[in-house]
């Protein structure tokens, strides 16, 4: 038998999940016992310090819990050589999965039982002193008998910014609580909002506001902040009154006015309405009925030192892709609209024993109907019927494409092995060093002031750089799978660039490649932000001032519209060329340092900020502090000529992927 401490006395059964910063593994103890789950640190981030400091945490605050319904943490151990929680595994799927699996929606009965176990959970939890703080679809199990378990407590409170658009499409920073998304407050009350956001989701399909989702995630939770929670009624929904009055309750914006724990919120969901918050306030206004003077009260109580982006949201224009003034403002400090109270409670007749679950996936039954509706309820089922032929298509398509025919690693354990490091997907390539070209240090003049150059050019920028190396080409998806072990791209051509990968994922990129090439990694996480530390002697994104000095090949008096030239075919592709996709790199001219594709083939994500030059910063290196997009350059494929300019300036959102932007890497080269 091993000692404590380590993983000789587990053995590996299989690969049940893998992130950007953690693998969790199926396994069981050698001497028969019971399956467990592995949680660690991805193997490219398995000496990050912060990383392995959050899981430890983590394991901490469940070693705390000893509840039916919360995952327990049976054992952890780590330091910077690897990190492990061991902990409970107990089979079924995420509510993201099975909300979009499930072919008819859950009875309002089976959704009351999931709220049940999800509040005894946490009714547990918060008489620990605990909060979970980043309760949202992901971190809930629906378990085969039909009840709902709750992972995930002990993260930090910027957890939600690592994550991702989930299964059905709506990300993480939407469950949080309005004061831990604007001042890292977190209290018992911050679930009580998750919760409500949860509730309202699942009988509703949608969630509780209307909201622009071509918007970046950031800008979609300050919307959900200023709208009204829209009426069931209005989406064809029948949700009982009591319910609806305590998610209205709970979905205030001041925590001191929602349920101010789980234990008060549970007993009036199984009271059904009859235990009210004491403060007694009017219903809200509907949003249909929300007059523009009201509306923009609302939205001034919340972010008063933010006048552009208000007007912006009273308006609701049709966003644009790009060129879009979006000047990025320093958050405000939470100030919450006037408290709005439900109505009180319809009576209703005596309710009816609730009814036990039905099985997991079963579906719900059409009650009876007036014979008025009778043919659209056929009508529906037919159309039912002919989507579920579309998924079935979809979903065998996808089979085919990526298991039968794709050319993804395959996890397989070793016979002899339990060394989790072993069951990990390799890199399909083997690693080598990236070529890289010098660019002198320079004094760089950024902008222009041309007749064609745009309202976002200038005024001219005068920045000192220091010299740096830059990769002569974008990054190819050979290079990408030097370091990672799945092709992201929408291609599968090694030659070309990789594309489909957002500022987050490079991000990942350029740290693991680093430690691969035994340089220091230049990025980290502080608070809910990535960082820089341009000190550093690893791989990172080429600040704006950078690219374009590499764009314009260091010579200041060189005044070309394009990348080593006045002649948009000689040196780039863009949407009159291309024949509507991207090309290998090289093919075209390269500058006179010897660097291709500056202009055209596919934008490239730069490390700043997204603001006008007339922007006041305190660094113009470095560019804005805070802001809600990322600037890419140099056009593409896609896009006219007048994109390649190299003087030229795009953004788009951070978490935004698509098949026409890329990247190339740069390094310090010290003074």
């Amino acid at each position: 038998m091993s000692e404590p401490g380590s993983l000789n006395s587990y053995q590996v059964i299989e690969s049940v999940h893998r992130s950007r910063r953690f693998s969790l593994y199926l396994a069981s103890k050698l001497d028969g016992g019971r399956e467990l789950l592995i949680k660690t640190p991805d193997p490219v981030r398995s000496k990050d310090v912060e990383l392995i400091s959050t899981l430890m945490s983590e394991a901490d605050a469940c070693k705390q819990l000893k509840h039916p319904n919360i995952r327990a943490c049976y054992e952890s151990f780590g330091d910077i050589g690897g990190a492990f929680l061991i902990g409970e595994y107990f089979p079924g799927v995420s509510l993201a999965k099975y909300l979009t699996q499930m072919t008819a929606s859950p009875s309002l009965d089976t959704i009351l039982v999931w709220i049940s176990d999800l509040l005894e959970a946490l009714t547990h939890a918060h008489k620990q002193g605990i909060t979970h703080i980043n309760l949202n679809p992901n971190n809930l199990i629906i378990t085969p008998d039909n009840h709902m378990k709750v992972i995930g407590f002990g993260k930090d409170k910027a957890a939600w910014m690592n994550g991702e658009l989930q299964d059905y499409g709506y990300h993480p920073i939407l469950f949080i609580a309005p004061e831990l998304f604007q001042a890292s407050i977190d209290l018992p009350a911050s679930d009580i909002y998750s919760i409500a956001v949860i509730t309202y989701l699942c009988i509703c399909k949608v969630m509780p506001w209307r909201i622009d989702y071509t918007l970046g995630s950031v800008q979609q939770k300050k919307q959900s902040l200023s709208r009204a929670v829209i009426m069931p009624e209005k989406l064809g929904v029948e949700m009982p009154d009591w319910l609806y009055g305590i998610i209205l309750s709970c979905l205030k914006l001041d925590p001191h006015h929602r349920y101010q724990s789980a234990a008060d919120l549970l007993e009036a969901v199984n009271s059904k309405g009859s235990v009210l918050p004491l403060i007694i306030e009017e219903s809200p206004v509907p949003e249909a009925e929300l007059q523009p003077e009201l509306e923009a009260e609302v939205t001034l109580a919340i972010a008063a030192d933010e006048p552009a982006l208000i007007a912006a949201e009273i308006a609701e224009p049709e966003p644009a892709p790009f060129k879009e003034q979006d000047i990025p403002i320093p958050e405000p400090e939470i100030e919450y609209p006037k408290p709005i109270i439900p109505p009180e409670p319809k009576p209703e007749a005596p309710q009816p024993p609730v009814p036990n679950p039905r099985p997991m996936f079963a579906p719900t039954p059409v009650p009876s109907k007036a014979k008025l509706l009778e043919a659209e309820n056929r009508s529906l089922s037919k159309t039912f019927k002919i989507l579920l032929w579309i998924s079935l298509v979809i979903v065998v398509f996808t089979v085919f494409k990526y298991l039968v025919f794709g050319s993804r690693p395959k996890f397989k354990l070793p016979a002899d092995s339990t060394n989790i490091e072993d069951t990990v997907a390799k890199p399909a390539e083997e690693n080598k060093a990236l070529s890289m070209v010098l660019v002198p240090a320079d004094t760089l003049v950024m902008g222009s002031i041309a007749p064609d150059a745009d309202d976002d050019e200038f005024p001219l920028l005068t920045i000192k750089l220091a010299p740096f190396y830059i990769s002569p080409q974008e990054i190819t998806l050979k290079e990408w799978l030097m370091v990672f072990p799945t092709n992201p791209s929408t291609n599968m051509d090694n030659d070309l660039p990789v594309d489909n990968v957002s500022f987050y994922d490079v991000i990942e990129f350029c740290n693991a490649k680093s430690l691969k090439d035994g340089y220091r990694a230049c990025y980290d996480y502080y608070d809910t932000e990535v960082v820089c530390n341009f000190g550093a002697d690893g791989y990172r994104l080429p600040t704006e001032a950078e690219w374009e000095a590499a764009a314009k090949a260091g010579k200041q008096r060189d005044f070309s519209v394009y990348s080593g030239s006045n002649q948009a075919d000689k040196v780039g592709w863009y949407n009159s060329n291309s024949e509507a996709h991207v090309h290998p790199g090289g093919e075209k001219d390269a500058n006179s340092l010897g660097l291709f594709d500056m202009s055209g083939n596919m934008f490239e994500w730069v490390w700043n900020w997204y603001a006008p030059y007339s922007y006041r910063v305190s660094d113009l290196y470095k560019g804005p502090e805070k802001g809600t997009d990322k600037v890419i350059r140099g056009g593409s494929w896609y896009h006219p000529a007048s994109e390649m300019r190299v003087s030229n300036r795009n953004f788009a959102k951070p978490y935004a992927k698509n098949s026409y932007t890329g990247f190339r890497v740069v390094r310090s080269a010290g003074t």
